[in-house]
């Protein structure tokens, strides 16, 4: 009985006599510098038994986010021996001399994990147990030297541990100006967690439609990255606009968005829910002068993308006014023109997002009605389509001169017309067609954002109140558009998805 007590604890002695490494580098207290960590390894949970060291960050970057081999149980290597990754523990070690300024600290770890700014004194992050990839986050000001200090212990499953510093945060209140809106980025959807600045627009037009790289990349920002599942955006600018002005502002969002023109006072554009892409609009009579404007956005998972636009038009010296309704399905547009007006002819144009406009259809200034006020003109579109449309006058005076009127927007709630679903499609997702009413010498055909045709299909009637799908080949993660065109013009123009 003696011999078998015997030979057990000899094996255990031997085994532990195996995992030691003898003569292991590092001193196991000296601190990294030039943002690059000393990561002290030991091959078991309690920070005993050294076996080397590993470095983390790089010069100008001390963020990292360590796997271990995605791996539950492999062979790691250390500068001198190897850990198997089912129980081990890290100490890293960085000095860091630190600006005048706010910083974000952001932990994460499966398992235990803990970040000490005073030589591993006091713990600020703590979640020190076994358990899943958990994150835990502080803001604290600092100036000088820090002795920064991240313990890291794994019991076996998953292991990761990733630390993540935002320098400086700054005044998120502060707005963008010269067209270029300033977006302040949060890493989830309700404003908290800040991790840097972005820039969307240009001097020459505030526009910008951002997609964020995909719908689970990493998307840099002024300070730290973020992962493009869960996140949200403030874009604030300030801009002036000029003498009375008619203009309809366009957002666009997949999931959350919402537009403000007084600092986020009252929202004119509010679509604040989990959805696909969709656009919004608001359109009104803008006095001169200085707005704050704000777009607010967030996503919640899937796809994820943010549109900004206006149409800012002065309305022409020759155009009294103009407007449309629907009736019977038509929508009936009507304009009145002075009765000096030196126009040639007007050409209407329609579009069902605001920005890309085509023409439908000519009226001669020769057609118009005189009567005391001015003269009066008319035009009817046939193909009224479902949902919102646009519909705007270029008047082309008689020396070729072309001005443009406002844009006004007609609602169609109506199913009568022609409509394509779903604007989202996923792998071996067919197309479908629903027509209202019957179409004639029918082309659909889908084109990337080049304009490039990637399907075309013909029909030569499609009967009314029938829907039809259409099998669409292998195609790239981006924006395409759908039209759909028949005898009496185009019917439908709309934007899918692949996300």
């Amino acid at each position: 009985m003696k011999t078998g007590k015997l030979f057990i604890i000899s094996l255990f002695l031997f085994g532990r006599l195996a995992a030691q490494c003898p003569g292991a580098s590092g001193d196991q207290t000296s601190y990294g510098t030039n943002d690059t960590w000393i990561g002290y390894v030991y091959d078991n949970d309690d920070f005993t038994n050294y076996m080397g060291f590993i470095n983390e960050g790089a010069p100008g970057l001390m963020n990292f986010d360590q796997h271990f081999g995605d791996v539950d149980e492999m062979t790691y290597p250390t500068s001198n021996c190897s850990i198997r990754t089912n129980s081990f523990s890290i100490r890293y070690k960085l000095r860091k001399n630190f600006p005048d300024d706010t910083y974000a600290f952001t932990i994460s770890g499966d398992d235990g994990y803990r970040l000490s700014l005073d030589g591993g004194t006091t713990w600020i992050i703590g979640d020190w147990g076994g358990h899943g990839y958990t994150s835990r986050s502080v803001s604290v000001h600092l100036n000088g030297p820090v002795n920064m200090v991240i313990e890291y212990f794994d019991q076996g499953g998953g292991q990761r541990i990733t630390f993540q510093a935002c320098g400086g945060i700054t005044d998120e209140t502060v707005y963008g100006t010269n067209n270029i809106w300033r977006g302040y980025v949060y890493d989830n959807p309700d404003f908290t967690a800040w991790k840097g600045i972005v820039f969307e627009g240009s001097a020459a037009n505030p526009f910008f439609d951002q997609n964020f790289g995909g719908d689970d990349v990493t998307y840099n920002t002024s300070n730290c990255s973020i992962e493009t599942q869960s996140f949200s955006i403030r874009y604030r600018l300030r801009k002036t606009f000029p003498l009375l002005t008619n203009i309809t502002f366009l957002v666009s969002g997949d999931d959350g968005y919402r537009f403000s023109l007084d600092g986020g006072a009252n929202w004119v554009i509010n679509n604040w829910g989990d959805h696909v892409y969709m656009t919004g609009s608001y359109s009104t009579a803008l006095n001169a002068g200085t707005y704050d404007m704000v777009v607010e956005y967030y996503d919640n998972g899937a796809a994820n993308r943010v549109s900004f636009d206006m149409n800012s038009i002065i309305l022409p010296v020759q155009l009294l006014q103009f407007n449309g309704r629907l009736q019977n399905e038509q929508t009936q547009l009507n304009w009145t023109t002075p009765l000096s007006s030196n126009t040639d002819h007007f050409v209407v144009d329609r579009s069902n997002d605001g920005r890309q406009f085509f023409s439908i259809g000519e009226v001669k200034a020769a057609a118009g009605i005189t009567n005391a006020n001015g003269i009066r003109f008319s035009f009817t579109d046939a193909s009224t389509l479902t949902g919102t449309q646009y519909y705007r006058l270029r008047l082309i005076d008689k020396n070729g001169t072309t001005t443009y009127s406002e844009t006004i927007t007609i609602k169609n709630n109506t199913t009568g017309q022609a409509r394509i679903y779903p604007t989202v499609i996923q792998p071996n997702t067919s197309l479908w067609l629903q027509t209202g009413k019957q179409l004639e010498n029918v082309t659909i055909t889908v084109t990337d954002i080049m304009g490039r045709a990637v399907m075309q299909q013909h029909a030569s009637v499609l009967p009314g109140n029938q829907t039809t799908s259409y099998s669409l080949p292998n195609m790239v993660k981006g924006t395409y558009v759908v039209k759909v065109k028949d005898a009496m013009g185009v019917q439908l123009t709309q934007k899918i998805i692949v996300p």
